[in-house]
């Protein structure tokens, strides 16, 4: 049947991997151009070669009325093709500061890049490379701030494998140690082997899940629309929903009701210490460890945590879960909510449901498990006159700190 969006793939103009064509229409030689074509980048008219005798222009307003500052052609994280560019654009005359002080920038990322890169093994991946120098911060933090999981044994012989090519560098594979040593070939990962790894090799002492992606959840199920307060009466100006915790394994059908914030982008689910404790005291039993992990915080700061697994399904505002329990890694913050910061809700939510929003009012936030059913729920037409709310930072006396979004069922 013929679709409007859909047309026959032209390699002269659309670059598409075959996977991502099979993916969208069953077919790859299809794809649906409108959302999911990639074209190569047309040529540029500038930079237009070395100024000669034109004049240097330093002034914006001066510039030619066409002259377009930004190179679409070239990735911004190819650092030579960046450098060389850079060159290009300040023989080129036209507002060459802006470049010149690009290039310092990106001069100074590739000799730190080369610098790292010298001080291992030539025959070593930069992946390799990488993870061995996270490695070692990993193993320095515990060693200055403890080590409860005793993990210090499994983290060199992990950078004693890697450095002696024992252990390679597979994209979505891990492999599992214990007291020191390997305990198998690197494999997909999946909760139920993890689990049962944990148990039969002590998981509470020595036991280390090494990976270079973080593992995947569950798929879970659920549909309805959550309201989202208004900034200006918020300490954050994020929505946030309750999320309930327990051990996996446990037979204890009721987990522990927690307030997390949505942070579109947080990478992992983070809560506190104190949280985990209480979730593990009403589980009746012990949390599995997977690792410990490098958190980019702040400015950049890679803040090593311990990852555990949970498990976790949103509830209503009647305090009734609305998805089946899903098993996911959760980072660990030292100290307290509040004290220390906020609970983040991480991917969870998009990585569960179908999510939307809209210039609308009041705020919404539509989650559902059906694509068609989160459609139906968004306004049919935007205003363009639509305001954001104004942010007024400290909130006033009469603020409701504790946020208790609404929720309906679709």
């Amino acid at each position: 049947m013929y679709h409007p969006l859909r047309t026959k793939l032209k390699k002269s103009r659309i670059t598409v991997s075959r996977s991502l064509a099979l993916q969208l229409t069953g077919h790859e030689d299809q794809i649906l151009t409108e959302c999911y074509s990639v074209r190569k980048p047309s040529k540029q008219k500038y930079p237009m070669g070395p100024r000669n005798d034109r004049p240097e222009i330093r002034d914006r307003l001066k510039a030619p009325a066409d002259w377009d500052p930004n190179d679409n052609d070239i990735d911004s994280r190819d650092v030579d093709a960046v450098i060389q560019r850079c060159k290009e654009r300040i023989a080129e005359g036209i507002m060459p500061q802006i470049w010149e002080q690009r290039l310092k920038i990106y001069e100074k990322a590739k000799e730190d890049y080369e610098e790292f890169v010298n001080s291992y093994p030539e025959d070593l991946s930069v992946e390799v490379k990488l993870r061995i120098s996270q490695l070692v911060l990993i193993k320095d933090h515990l060693s200055k701030n403890g080590d409860p999981y005793n993990s210090i044994q499994n983290i060199e012989a992990i950078i004693k494998a890697y450095s002696e090519k024992d252990l390679k560098w597979e994209s979505n594979k891990v492999t599992y140690w214990s007291k020191g040593k390997r305990i198998s070939e690197p494999t997909e990962f999946h909760w139920d082997d993890f689990l049962s790894k944990s148990s039969e090799n002590d998981g509470q002492n020595g036991f280390w899940v090494e990976s270079n992606d973080t593992p995947g959840p569950k798929f879970c199920n659920g549909a309805f629309t959550m309201t989202i307060p208004h900034g200006n009466r918020l300490p954050v100006a994020s929505p946030s929903y309750k999320i309930q915790f327990r051990v996996p394994g446990t037979q204890i059908p009721i987990g522990l009701n927690l307030e997390m914030y949505d942070d579109t982008g947080s990478e992992i689910i983070n809560i506190f210490e104190n949280d985990l404790n209480q979730i593990i005291l009403n589980s009746g039993i012990q949390a599995p460890y997977i690792s410990t992990g490098l958190i980019s915080g702040v400015g950049n700061n890679l803040v090593p945590n311990l990852n555990i697994a949970l498990e976790i399904a949103l509830i209503d505002e009647n305090h009734n879960r609305v998805v089946d329990w899903g098993t996911w890694p959760v980072s660990i913050f030292p100290g307290s909510v509040g004290l220390q910061g906020y609970r983040m809700a991480g991917p969870y939510l998009r990585q569960t449901f179908y999510t939307a929003t809209a210039p609308q009012r009041p705020r919404m936030l539509h989650i559902s498990s059906r694509r068609s059913a989160v459609g139906n729920r968004l306004p049919s037409r935007v205003y363009c006159d639509f305001t954001p709310d104004r942010f007024i930072w400290p909130p006033e006396r009469d603020t409701e700190y504790a946020i208790r979004p609404g929720v309906e069922w679709c």
